[in-house]
């Protein structure tokens, strides 16, 4: 039965946002207005004289502009890990809507690489017996990947979207990109403390930090009765704001090790096919 409630929570967490982006009016969907039968009509030119050219309409089934930059809605690192939430250049980038907000939530938790890195930790759990109630055997290990694809999923929500809507935070990181390493290394670990306001000011990053621990918070109602309590939500919740300074550091530096790695790489295979290419 405690598992049932959970996944109860989990379906209403994914479907809230589908009931939002519903409601939502779509000005493309409008019917145009039928002109009246007694509005004049513009008189046709006389047969071989040249009309002036006018504007062409927009399509009425014109797809709409993607929700945010296509820099970061197709991201990834090593072209397989999503970082969806990540702008590389923070003077061009604007603020979220909530439909875009919902969206980044929605791609992150729904993305294949999140159900496979939930298999993997998962796997290493089991092999660790931590949790030892959950057991060994398939039902162990589906228990264990329940209780982590559903921190995932309620830390996302409450972390991503629902708490950044309703506080009009932005729930992206922002890279410096330059300046010396100690500078942009204090910078990405802090942005678990401070974020960026819609309206482009930083501030008390509430919704981060909120969203973790009412995620965490949830765990208490599927995690075995030895690991439920006060002390040990708050320390899951300092574990999941660790883990978060630590992740953006790494996406802070991420860009110039790949640069540096690959870019030395390439430069070295084009002066390579250069000598050869040489007479």
């Amino acid at each position: 039965m405690r598992y049932v409630r959970i996944w109860l929570v989990l379906l209403a967490a994914l479907a809230m946002p589908l009931s939002l982006h519903a409601q939502e009016p779509e000005a493309l969907d409008a019917v145009p207005e039928r002109v009246p039968p007694n509005t004049l009509q513009p008189e046709r030119s006389p047969a071989g004289s040249e009309s002036p050219e006018l504007p062409e309409a927009p399509a009425a089934n014109q797809p709409p502009p993607d929700e945010y930059p296509d820099q970061e809605s197709h991201q990834r690192l090593l072209g397989v890990i999503p970082q969806f939430a990540i702008v590389n250049d923070p003077s061009q980038a604007r603020p979220l809507t909530v439909r875009e907000k919902w969206r980044l939530f929605y791609r992150e938790t729904l993305d294949p690489y999140h159900f496979i890195d939930t298999g993997i930790t998962a796997g290493i759990s089991q092999a660790r017996d931590t949790f030892p109630d959950y057991g060994q055997g398939m039902e162990g290990y589906g228990r264990r990947y329940g209780a982590r694809f559903a921190d995932g999923t309620l830390g996302g929500f409450f972390g991503r979207f629902l708490l950044p809507s309703l506080l009009h935070d932005d729930p992206r990181f922002f890279r410096m990109g330059s300046g010396s390493v100690f500078r942009r290394g204090i910078y990405a670990a802090s942005r678990v403390l401070i974020t960026r306001h819609d309206d482009g000011s930083n501030r008390p990053n509430f919704s981060g930090v909120s969203g973790a621990f009412i995620g965490t918070a949830f765990g208490n109602i599927y995690y075995p009765d030895s690991e439920r309590g006060v002390g040990v939500t708050f320390v899951r919740g300092a574990w999941i704001i660790q883990g978060a300074a630590v992740q953006n550091v790494f996406d802070e530096f991420w860009p110039d090790i790949h640069d540096k790695i690959f870019k030395k790489k390439e430069k070295k295979e084009k002066e390579e096919k250069e000598k050869k290419d040489s007479p």
